[in-house]
Formats: C-alpha cells, sequence, structure tokens
C-alpha cells in the first residue's frame, strides 16, 4: 500500500495510464455514466473523511479507484461512438450494387491481387452514381481485389461493384473477438471484388486538406511500390519474413510458418516493434555520429550529441512507422523511443514504467478503442515482462554475483511469455509449453540477422525505387541467396514434426484460471528469497491448480449433446456423448482457406467445451466447406478414428489431412456403401448411432458426392436427431424407398443447408420433425437456406434455424429434449411441445 501511495504521489505517467486505460476499456464495455458519477463522489467523500481521520492505507485505494472512475466517466465523455452502416444482405439474383469507397491504407500485394482498407462512402444501386439517388455509407471496408489493373493509393475514390459482407466472424462458444474489435475500430465490412471491374472516380481536391492528403498519398504509394517491389523481387517464404519485418506486410508469410511459430510461441517475431524502430534509432545515431565527430566537430560545442541528435532520430523512427502502416503496438514503440530521446536529451534519469506510461497514456487519450487491440496489450504486457524478468534474473544470481548471459536470456524469455499470457491464453486458446526456450533461440537471431538484414532489403529497394532505376539482376539474387540463408532454421522448423512444439489446448473457465497463475506465480518468484520457500510455494500451487483444472475441464454430459456450430456456409457439428467419448461431424471450411475456418470457429468452441481429443471424426464427403475445417482440428487435436466414403477431392487441404490423420496413426473405417455398413450401429451409454447412409453407391441413382453423405442417425430412447450431410433429391427418394431407413425425428440437419436441391415433401413428411437446422449463411455466392425452402418447413409447421444466428445447441435424454440459440429455446418430453422464448 505504501509502495501504492508513493508511486500515486511521485510518478504520474504509469498510474495515470493504469487509471486511464482501466476507465476507458470499462466505459467500452459496460458502463452507465450516471453510476460512475455516484461511484465516483463517493470514493472522494470516503477519501475526504479518512484523510480527515488521519493517516490510514484505505486513503491511496480510495484514490486509485475514484482516478478510475472519473478517467472511466471522461473517456464516455471523450468517446462518442458513430452510427455506422451495416451492410445490406444479397438478394438472389439481384445485380451487385456499386459502391463508392476512398481509400484509407496503402494497398499491399497478395498472390493474386491487392488489399487495402477504404472508407465506406454511399451505395448507388444504377451502375453510374450520376444517374440515380445513392445511399451515403459510414465506415470502413476491407477491399481485397483479383488481380492489379490500377493500384489505388490513399485518397483514391473507387467504383467498385460488390456486396459488402459483414465483418469475419463466428458465434460460437469461445469465439474469438475480431469481429467486435473490427466495430469497435469503425470496420463494418469486407468487399471482394475483380480488379478489372474496379474504377478510379474524379475527385476535387480540398485546400483544407490537401497538405495531409498529399502527405498521405505519398507515403502510401511509397509502401505500395515497396511492397510490390519486394513481392516481385523476392518470392516465395524468404521474401515473405523480409516483407513482414521489412515493412510490417504479413500477407507473403506462409501457413505452415504462422502455425510453427504460433505453437512455438514465437509468432510475435514478425510484428513490427520495439526492435525494430529500436534498430532505425541506432543506425540513425551512428550515423550521426559519424558526421558530428568526423565532418562537423564544432557542432558539439552548441550541444550535447543527444540534443542535436533529437530531431534526426526521431524523424527516422517516426517515418518507418508511418511506412509500416503506423500499427498501434509501433506506435507504442515510437512514442516509448519519443520520450526516451527527450529524456536522454535533458539529461535526466530514464524509467521504464514512466516511459511505457506515457505512450499508453497518449495512446489511449488520441484513440480511446485502441484499448481493445490486442497486439497493442501484448506488446505493453511483452515490455513489462521483459522488465520483470531482467529483474527475476537478477534475484536468481543472488545480490553477489551478475547473472551470465544464458540466466539473463531465460528471465526475460520467461517473464514476456509469463505477462503476455493474461491475454494470449484466453485470446488464443493455448499456452505454447516452450515458448520460453524457443524464444531464447529464435528471438536473438532474429535480431542479430534476419532484422537487419529485412532493413538492407527494404533500404535498397527503396533506393532503387526513389531513383527511378531498376533492381540488378545479380543484386536480386544475392539478396534471395542471403534470405534463404537467413531463414534456413526457420524452414528447418517448419519440416519438423508438430511434437516438437507441444501447446496445451485450454479454454472456458480453466484458460481464465491458468491466464491468471502464470504471471502471478512468475511475480511470487521475484517476492521470494529464500529457497524453503520456493519449495512450500511449489506445493501450494500444485494443491491449488488440481482441483481447480480438474474442475474447470469439461465433464462429460449426464445426456447427449450435440452443438450445431456457426462456421458460414457449411456443416461443423460436435456430439458429445455420456461416457465422454467426442464425435466431430464434418468442420466447416472455404474453398483454400487451408483450414483457415476450422481454425477460426470450430477450434475455439472445442476448447471451450473442454475437449482435448476427438475420437471419432466423421467426413461426410469430401467438399471444401465440409472437410477443410478438419484439417486445422486434425494438426492441433489428437483424432482416434476416421469415419468417411473412401471418396477423395482434388484439393490440397483433402490431401494434407488425409496425411495428417495418417502419422497421427488414426484409424480408419470406410462407410462406402457395404451391406455391412447399412444399419450399422455405435452404443455410448444410453445413446445410439446407427448409419443410414450410404448404401450400394450407384444403385439408386445417387451418383454425385452431395449423394454420397454419410447419413447419421442419433437416438436417446425414442428421441431421435439425423444428420444428413448435403444429400439430395436422388439420395432422398432412395433412403423413402428403403424399408425401415428413415424414422419419426425430433430434429433434423437440413439436407444440403437448405437448398433447392433437397427437403422434399415427402422426405420432410416422412421424418416429420418438428425442429431443423441449417448450417448456412445469407452472404457470399450462395445465400441459404432458399426462400422457396424456408416457406416450405413453414407450411409443414417445422422450425428452421440457421447457425447465421448463432451455434444451436441440443441436449438430449430418454426422458426429453432442449434446443437453444442464443435467447430462443424449445424443450419437449412429447411429439409435439409448445416452443418456449
Amino acid at each position: 500500500m505504501e509502495r501504492l501511495a508513493e508511486s500515486l504521489r511521485g510518478r504520474i505517467w504509469s498510474p495515470a495510464a493504469v487509471a486511464v486505460w482501466s476507465g476507458t476499456a470499462w466505459s467500452l464495455t459496460t458502463f452507465d455514466p450516471r453510476a460512475a458519477a455516484v461511484a465516483a463522489v463517493t470514493c472522494l467523500v470516503l477519501l475526504w473523511a479518512l484523510n480527515r481521520r488521519g493517516r490510514t492505507l484505505l486513503a491511496p485505494v480510495a484514490a486509485w479507484v475514484a482516478v478510475v472512475l472519473l478517467a472511466g466517466l471522461l473517456a464516455t465523455a471523450r468517446h462518442t461512438q458513430p452510427v455506422y452502416s451495416a451492410p445490406d444482405p444479397p438478394r438472389r439474383g439481384r445485380r451487385p450494387p456499386l459502391q463508392l469507397v476512398q481509400v484509407s491504407s496503402a494497398a499491399l500485394p497478395t498472390e493474386d491481387g491487392l488489399v487495402f482498407w477504404a472508407e465506406w462512402l454511399a451505395t448507388c444501386n444504377l451502375p453510374a452514381p450520376e444517374a440515380g439517388q445513392c445511399v451515403a455509407r459510414r465506415g470502413k471496408v476491407r477491399v481485397r481485389s483479383k488481380g492489379r489493373r490500377i493500384m489505388p493509393a490513399p485518397g483514391d475514390v473507387l467504383r467498385v461493384p460488390g456486396f459488402v459482407a459483414p465483418p469475419p466472424g463466428y458465434d460460437n462458444p469461445g469465439a474469438d473477438r475480431l469481429r467486435q474489435a473490427w466495430l469497435a475500430r469503425g470496420r463494418v465490412g469486407r468487399l471482394s471484388v475483380n480488379g478489372e471491374t474496379m474504377r478510379k472516380a474524379p475527385t476535387a481536391a480540398s485546400a483544407s486538406q490537401s497538405l495531409s492528403s498529399t502527405f498521405q498519398r505519398a507515403m502510401g504509394r511509397v509502401r505500395t511500390r515497396l511492397a510490390l517491389a519486394l513481392a516481385d523481387g523476392l518470392p516465395g517464404r524468404a521474401g515473405g519474413v523480409l516483407r513482414a519485418l521489412g515493412l510490417g506486410d504479413r500477407g507473403g508469410v506462409d501457413a505452415d510458418l504462422r502455425r510453427m511459430l504460433r505453437d512455438s510461441g514465437t509468432a510475435h517475431i514478425l510484428a513490427v516493434s520495439g526492435a525494430h524502430v529500436g534498430l532505425v534509432v541506432a543506425l540513425m545515431a551512428a550515423l550521426l555520429r559519424l558526421l558530428i565527430g568526423g565532418l562537423a566537430v564544432g557542432l558539439l560545442r552548441r550541444g550535447t550529441f543527444w540534443q542535436l541528435a533529437l530531431v534526426p532520430c526521431l524523424a527516422a523512427a517516426w517515418f518507418y512507422v508511418l511506412i509500416t502502416g503506423a500499427a498501434p503496438s509501433t506506435q507504442r514503440a515510437a512514442l516509448m523511443a519519443t520520450f526516451a530521446l527527450m529524456i536522454r536529451a535533458a539529461a535526466s534519469r530514464f524509467d521504464l514504467a514512466e516511459t511505457l506510461g506515457f505512450a499508453a497514456l497518449l495512446l489511449a487519450l488520441l484513440e480511446p478503442e485502441i484499448v481493445q487491440d490486442v497486439g497493442l496489450q501484448l506488446s505493453l504486457l511483452g515490455v513489462l515482462g521483459v522488465a520483470l524478468g531482467h529483474r527475476l534474473a537478477l534475484r536468481l544470481a543472488g545480490d553477489d554475483r551478475r547473472p551470465g548471459w544464458l540466466l539473463r536470456a531465460f528471465g526475460v524469455s520467461a517473464g514476456a511469455a509469463a505477462a503476455t499470457s493474461l491475454v494470449a491464453i484466453p485470446v488464443f486458446g493455448q499456452l505454447p509449453l516452450l515458448a520460453p526456450l524457443a524464444n531464447i533461440l529464435i528471438v536473438p537471431w532474429v535480431g542479430v540477422v534476419l532484422l537487419p538484414l529485412a532493413l538492407l532489403v527494404v533500404a535498397w529497394f527503396a533506393a532503387c525505387t526513389w531513383l527511378g532505376s531498376a533492381t540488378h539482376l545479380a543484386v536480386i539474387e544475392g539478396l534471395s541467396t542471403l534470405a534463404d540463408l537467413a531463414i534456413a532454421p526457420l524452414d528447418a522448423a517448419v519440416q519438423a514434426p508438430a511434437w516438437l512444439f507441444p501447446a496445451w489446448q485450454i479454454g472456458g473457465l480453466q484458460a481464465a484460471f491458468i491466464a491468471v497463475l502464470v504471471p502471478v506465480c512468475a511475480a511470487g518468484l521475484l517476492v521470494v528469497r529464500h529457497k524453503a520457500l520456493w519449495s512450500v510455494t511449489a506445493v501450494v500451487v500444485a494443491l491449488v491448480v488440481g482441483p481447480v483444472i480438474a474442475l474447470s475441464s469439461a465433464p462429460a454430459p449426464a445426456s447427449f449433446e450435440a452443438w450445431f456450430l456457426d462456421v458460414g456456409h457449411g456443416d461443423a457439428i460436435v456430439l458429445k456423448m455420456p461416457d465422454g467419448q467426442v464425435i466431430v461431424v464434418d468442420g466447416g471450411g472455404e474453398t483454400g482457406d487451408d483450414g483457415r475456418v476450422g481454425e477460426r470457429a470450430v477450434l475455439p468452441a472445442l476448447r471451450q467445451l473442454g475437449v482435448s481429443r476427438i475420437d471419432v471424426m466423421v467426413m461426410t464427403h469430401p467438399h471444401p466447406d465440409h472437410e477443410n475445417g478438419l484439417l486445422a482440428l486434425a494438426r492441433s487435436l489428437r483424432v482416434r478414428e476416421l469415419w468417411w466414403t473412401g471418396d477423395h477431392a482434388a484439393g490440397a487441404e483433402h490431401r494434407e489431412l488425409i496425411d495428417t490423420l495418417r502419422r497421427q496413426g488414426t484409424r480408419w473405417r470406410r462407410l462406402d456403401g457395404r451391406a455391412d455398413d447399412h444399419c450399422t450401429t455405435f452404443r455410448h451409454g444410453e445413446v445410439t448411432i446407427r448409419v443410414v447412409w450410404p448404401v450400394a453407391l450407384g444403385a439408386h441413382g445417387a451418383d454425385g458426392a452431395n449423394d454420397r453423405s454419410v447419413v447419421l442417425e442419433v437416438a436417446t430412447g425414442r428421441h431421435r436427431l439425423l444428420l444428413t450431410g448435403d444429400i439430395e433429391v436422388a439420395a432422398e427418394r432412395a433412403l423413402l424407398a428403403l424399408p425401415g431407413a428413415l424414422r419419426p425425428v425430433a430434429v433434423l440437419k437440413a439436407p444440403h443447408h437448405g437448398s433447392t436441391t433437397s427437403s422434399t415433401r415427402a422426405f420432410l413428411r416422412q421424418l416429420s420433425p418438428m425442429v431443423a437446422v441449417a448450417g448456412a449463411r445469407s452472404w457470399g455466392q450462395l445465400p441459404f437456406p432458399h426462400p422457396a425452402i424456408r416457406r416450405r418447413y413453414e407450411d409443414m409447421g417445422i422450425r428452421l434455424w440457421a447457425t447465421e444466428h448463432g451455434a444451436v445447441r441440443l441436449r438430449m435424454s430418454s426422458s426429453g429434449w432442449c434446443m437453444d440459440q442464443g435467447a430462443r429455446s424449445v424443450c419437449s418430453d412429447t411429439a409435439r411441445a409448445p416452443e418456449r422464448r
């Protein structure tokens, strides 16, 4: 308490930053200004009363609470959330409207085009906006253009035909906060277009904005030209790594390298951060020392070196920040460099906590929403962790000797990993177990070899771009050779087996507890001086952690439980059995997504549900919207058995999925329509799973991949659930012709996402479900369920739910079943119970 009071009295920036960040974060989530005002006044009165009675330890606590509440109140007054435009759902058969957008960021290259951010100005339903009325829009959209017909620069107004889709996000248990983060920063949607159809619109320059817009356009053009030159001159993994390190453009980093860095806890090396800014400042300072010391010695008579070098070093740091995209974490590093250089120029004492507090406070005051940026949170915690880790190394070494470089490196790495776990574990749902060791090996190599090489490459291409000369082929070949040699350790790590980078998959209460426990235990080592206390601490931690982890691990449900997850257009269903086994039926996905949908939508949900292994993985049929997400699950979780039809697909994800499962030693069960497959049953306690389809492939006219989908019936007593994959009319008719194949069910997974190729009246009449669930979303090229199918279900008295409104949970036992999605639910212990809302 005395230290807290001393910090409040003596230091300024650190406590002010903590107060403003706490209040701002509160104000942006659940904040009532009236309640905050009452609480602030109460705290101030309490503080006044305590001070009248004499000095007390509660006074600084009350003062701190009052400051936090007042900061929240001020943040609310400062922060006025504008009303942004929401995308309009595309109607089937409707011609895409014309979107007017103004480019606000540099256009960065992708494999087949460009990607950039733009302000959404208007939507026009006619091809030419001058010919009709346009609807004004507000917010930012992420434009992804296929092709590079035009090179947009910040400030350009573009005419782009297409539909604006909502921000990416999946409403599942344990879902990431990407959609919320987009909306908090005013990013309202995505726009994917063909670059051939994109046109520039004439604009009139504003005199009041000419200087700023000219500077913004110039910086955007420079970054775009540099990124394109690097992408064309140094393709492949080496070029992608150098682009990420030197320009902050991670679009060229391949998925395999991203996964390796994530699982090893070293993904931060690709982010432009304090090391980059520090190296730029150091290089500028070295150049100035050379110039002042050798060419202009007389300048030192007018002031100290750092007084003379202040402006050039700050200009170099901020120019580099702007040329790399000015990410929040990079702005934090530049502000810290600004504060530190000013302190050095004034010959004052440097304090890391005050420097970090200055940067955090200024960022929060300029843009309150920035406190929700995960990258900035990790950056701030990482700096704190490095400082505390260094102190830990000093403590472990003892007061009578200096710590060796290995102990110092381990302390810094462990401190950074422990501090960032406060945010990383809840957000990413995993704890890389070898992160401290991996950082000891990778970070020095990146700082000494890769980062200087990246800056050298960027400087060379920048010089060539500025001089307007072509980069010589021999120089490109030399740089390419150096880059390949430099990233050779990364190449070796990517090719290494996944078990070399163990990561603890955690979620829910378990993740929250571990996220707090890790930094608390690490901080406890700073105050523990005696080895005997270390042993006691370890025993206490073990006694506390063991029961909490056991309790927080999701137990097997008392009854059967099914989750229909939101994966956009696609299916992903999780079945949790009373005996503890977990069955995953399909995993969602998109064409060529390399498992991205499964990684972002399905894996977090499984972690939240306490799933650490998959007993049975069912691939109903090899289409991307069903199988690609399974690749992400196979990479991260142990799969004991695979059920599939034996059909193969041409996609790279399908081949990698099969290879990954084979390397795991997964057992195979091929359901290809043999006589012993049909009506095969598997028991899990009171739950019975029956294979209904396929049977005798091709014998009933069901030759397509959709019609060969695996169909499963899950039953508990007299209540049943039917999972239909993507079967179409031919398979439905064949099933109706098979005696005993179809029985009435309570819940139906709508065939083929609710398209017109399925859900015939005879099929629905035979099943007579009460509720049907479609794995679909009314966005994209296939807005499902189709309106005609919706009307068909409604006419037959069947409720049709879609996963676009969030994940659907079904609990079923022999006595009844209950199904819920958000605020709505329906339960039944008879054939037709009324809906309960």
